[in-house]
């Protein structure tokens, strides 16, 4: 995929959750902006770094480490912002999708920290 379009896809999917966010669950703009300007950048930087260092994992060395992200993520946003907390439902989801955002974007530039500092692509 070429690179603008990579980062077209990217810029409309972060748009369209920080327009869900806005409409749907906390009417605050710079909340919504913020979630969708991480969601934006974390699969923009997915689609280049994450997908082809990660994606194909078959091994065990490369896997857990992606999975351990991916699961200790799940848990800060699921049960870390838990329904016994005195927040709102739509507050609790709009929460979630902000910690997955800041998960994937940090991930993919600490990926892409390391790969760039090896030379490796």
């Amino acid at each position: 995929m070429d690179r603008p379009v990579r980062w077209l896809l990217a810029a409309v999917f972060g748009v369209s959750i920080g327009t869900v966010t806005y409409v749907a669950l906390i009417d605050d703009p710079l909340f919504a902006g913020v979630t969708a300007l991480f969601w934006a950048l974390g699969v923009g930087l997915s689609v280049q770094y994450l997908g082809p260092q990660t994606g194909q994992a078959q091994d065990w060395t490369k896997a857990r480490w992606s999975g351990a992200a991916g699961g200790l993520t799940a848990l800060a946003a699921t049960l870390g912002i838990s329904p016994t907390l005195p927040i709102t439902s739509e507050l609790r989801l709009a929460l979630g999708l902000f910690v997955v955002a800041i998960w994937l974007t940090a991930v993919n530039i600490g990926l892409a920290l390391g790969l760039e500092t090896t030379g490796r692509r």
